[in-house]
């Protein structure tokens, strides 16, 4: 039977607010790393491995898991103070969970936005509901969890550091083994986009990953110093948290690993990675207005930004078939052409829509 727990409510962290506001508005292809040895959370440019400085750097007391919800809001397993910390995408700061949890660590969201936290020292599991109604989802099998991770079917697992097993939940938490070979000191877990589940061994320094059959293979074995967070990008590359060797490795979905990034990282834990928002488009250079002569040709232009722009060219308000493309050509020009031409720019976030550029056809004059 699930037991119902008592959260206190929330309380500002007003000391962070000032710190994050300026780091949220950059948020777009971040990889954030939660630093166990000095209590901040440091960004990196995902394409470029860049160290962007830290994104909370006060108020956190040996920070270990992190998640993103779908609003943008980041939680935080404050793991010393025994609490859950939220920030806001405008960087305020509360404590979501401050009691009932005992040293909290890994952090995941089911579909439905409900929060579950592994309780290293509690041997439990606890799931709360977005309006921060907590209750117990498993307390059975559990011997120091410190890795989270849901399958494509609402299956809960959880790595069990000091059993050197892995545990499965059933949504309403029934719990069963797993995998319990090739593991030692199991810290996160991470599905990739097939199916197959990675697991970080802290102490034998591989990344074991297992088939949804339960069959595990070694995925890497060098580079690695106590790895422990574990994060996929868009494009199946697996990112691991070195705690001891302060580094992040980049390891392709073939195996092959390399550097990631070194600065800013002490004792890194976890690792959680911020997709890119889309913007909505921005026209900064409208088409321009122009005249040209019976039979000449004429190109106009549009500048946009916002990212994975389409183009819809418009004549007289109405579409021109095929004019797809940021350039519109018209050869040979008639009297037929002359008009209003706009642009409409779209993405997945909106549209703009250019001032209209008027083009003027003029007939060749002949000598009598």
């Amino acid at each position: 039977m699930k037991t119902n727990l008592t959260i206190i409510q929330r309380l500002p962290l007003l000391a962070l607010a000032a710190l994050l506001t300026a780091a949220s508005a950059s948020r777009a292809d971040i990889v954030y790393v939660s630093n166990g040895g000095n209590n901040t959370i440091e960004m990196f440019d995902l394409a470029t491995g860049t160290d962007l400085g830290a994104f909370i750097s006060t108020n956190l007391a040996c920070p270990w898991g992190m998640v993103f919800d779908s609003t943008g809001n980041l939680y935080v397993a404050n793991l010393n103070w025994s609490q859950i910390a939220e920030f806001t995408p405008a960087g305020v700061g509360s404590i979501f969970v401050g009691s009932g949890v005992d040293e909290p660590t890994s952090l995941v969201l089911d579909s439905a936005g409900n929060l579950y936290v592994a309780n290293f020292e509690g041997n439990t599991i606890f799931k709360y509901t977005p309006g921060g109604v907590g209750s117990v989802f498993a307390n059975s099998g559990l011997d120091w969890p410190t890795g989270l991770a849901f399958d494509s079917a609402g299956n809960l697992y959880a790595a069990n550091y000091l059993d050197n097993n892995i545990m499965k939940f059933t949504p309403d938490g029934a719990g069963s083994v797993f995998a319990n070979t090739g593991l030692s000191h199991p810290e996160c877990l991470a599905f990739d986009s097939t199916g197959n589940l990675y697991a970080a061994n802290h102490s034998g320094n591989t990344i074991v990953k297992y088939t949804p059959g339960g069959v595990g293979s070694v995925f890497a074995s060098s580079g690695l110093n106590q790895p422990e967070g574990l994060a996929f990008d868009s494009e199946g590359n697996l990112y691991v948290a070195n705690f001891g060797g302060n580094s992040i490795m980049k390891f392709t979905p073939g195996g092959v690993g390399s550097v990631f990034a070194t600065s800013g990282l002490n004792q890194p834990q976890f690792i959680v990675i911020q997709p890119r928002p889309q913007l909505q488009p921005t026209i900064s250079m409208n088409p321009a207005s122009t005249t040209v002569f019976v039979g000449n040709t004429v190109t106009l232009n549009v500048t946009a930004s916002g990212g994975n722009l389409s183009y819809q060219w418009l004549f007289s308000e109405t579409n021109i078939v095929g004019a797809t493309n940021a350039t519109l050509t018209i050869s040979n020009c008639c009297s037929a052409n002359a008009g209003s031409y706009v642009v409409t720019v779209s993405n997945a976030a909106g549209s703009a829509t250019s001032q209209p550029a008027i083009l003027t056809v003029q007939p060749l004059y002949r000598r009598a």
